[in-house]
């Protein structure tokens, strides 16, 4: 599978670089690495294919629940589908952020607008460090990591 190399990438304010290389956690598999300083409160899209129910793999969806049509904000719980990124070729260098062993360890956070999933900077991000971001309680309780 020939996925290592530089990702050129929609992060605001500018295009930033990234890596995708093995993970610095242990049977993670690849992880996706920042090759350049991020700034705190950048983002970048979670690029999928929007799906319904359990046609989604969970692994690599995002999900999306229903949102205020003006402003974009999700409003009351109910899911409308998952963001899939399984396919490599369909999703974007964010499908390779793993989620962080301690909350400490994340550096990125997921928000919904308008149907859509955008990865924020929590932090500065220097060159060289592995992203991170929490895949949410569910996800955490599956792989026993405790916050």
């Amino acid at each position: 599978m020939q996925t290592k190399g530089k990702f050129y990438i929609d992060y605001l304010p500018r295009f930033i670089r990234f890596k995708i290389d093995k993970s610095q956690i242990p049977s993670a598999g690849l992880g996706c690495y920042a090759i350049e300083d991020i700034p705190k409160n950048s983002y970048g899209v979670y690029k999928g294919i929007m799906k319904k129910g359990i046609d989604a793999d969970t692994v690599y969806a995002w999900m999306i629940e229903d949102y205020n049509k003006k402003t974009g904000e999700p409003i009351n719980g109910k899911i409308i589908g998952y963001l899939d990124a399984k396919k490599r070729q369909q999703g974007n260098w964010s499908r390779y952020v793993n989620c962080g062993r301690t909350s400490q360890e994340n550096n990125m956070i997921a928000e919904q607008k308008f149907g859509k999933i955008y990865y924020k900077t929590l932090r500065d991000i220097r060159a060289g460090e592995e992203l991170f971001i929490d895949y949410g309680e569910g996800f955490r309780e599956e792989l026993k990591i405790t916050y």
